[in-house]
């Protein structure tokens, strides 16, 4: 951590934000990829299954949220047309993915089995009905996320990972996270309008649209009907890109 927050001073000094933002993302994608390997092992009791295909069947109308918990793995988020259940499609060589139905909660747990993340990522497959309310912890991951989360409630726990979230113009979700020793990436198709926003960094890096308010203790943005809302607690570890 010493070094990272030496290399963030000095880069500070050199370089625009711009080139500072990438840089910086290259480290944390570095310190990333190593907790991947030393720690993947560690979480190889979490699972029970696998299969290369695995899926939730019946439907729920009663459904309230789904639990995805990501541990030393790559993850991209799909819409899944004309399907019933969710499902993901991945490597059995290198992932174990086990998704259950608890008292209306649909469970997702995603492992690695090696600790090298060199296998194509886990695609998670989840049908709109489904993704009202996702609740996501990840650790150790490279997450990519998009709009199937159009209208969903998010709330996540996100540490040494790297996530990116692109939003189009449709998105009227919630995404309140909070994130640890990360880098975290943001696109907005139409520069977050009707977005509102919030992100207390804790000393951590933010780059914002000058339009983005900075005060004392937090970056804040509101337009339009703030139908949109981001919500972040960062740590002085992490890295925030609100790209538009």
């Amino acid at each position: 951590k010493n070094a990272i927050e030496e290399r963030i001073g000095a880069i500070m000094k050199t370089r625009r934000m711009s080139v500072f933002m990438k840089i910086l993302a290259t480290i944390l994608f570095m310190v990333v990829t190593v907790g991947f390997i030393t720690s993947a092992k560690k979480n190889d009791d979490i699972l029970q299954t696998s299969s290369n295909q695995a899926k939730y069947g019946k439907s729920n109308k009663n459904l309230e949220k789904i639990q995805i918990d990501i541990n030393s793995a790559a993850v991209e988020f799909i819409k899944s047309e004309g399907k019933q259940n969710i499902f993901a499609d991945y490597d059995p060589a290198y992932y174990e993915v086990n998704i259950q139905n608890k008292k209306r909660i649909i469970s997702v747990k995603i492992n690695s089995k090696t600790g090298k993340n060199n296998a194509s990522p886990i695609k998670l497959y989840i049908p709109s009905k489904y993704s009202q309310y996702i609740d996501i912890n990840v650790k150790n991951g490279f997450v990519d996320m998009n709009d199937i989360f159009a209208n969903s409630t998010i709330v996540a726990k996100i540490e040494s990972s790297n996530i990116d979230f692109v939003f189009k113009e449709s998105f009227t979700g919630i995404f309140d996270a909070d994130v640890k020793e990360s880098s975290i990436n943001f696109v907005s198709m139409n520069n977050y309008k009707n977005f509102e926003i919030d992100i207390t960094p804790n000393n951590a890096v933010v780059d914002t649209p000058d339009y983005f308010k900075k005060t004392e203790n937090k970056y804040i943005y509101s337009n339009g009907n703030k139908n949109a809302k981001i919500k972040l607690i960062l740590d002085k570890y992490s890295v925030a890109d609100f790209q538009w």
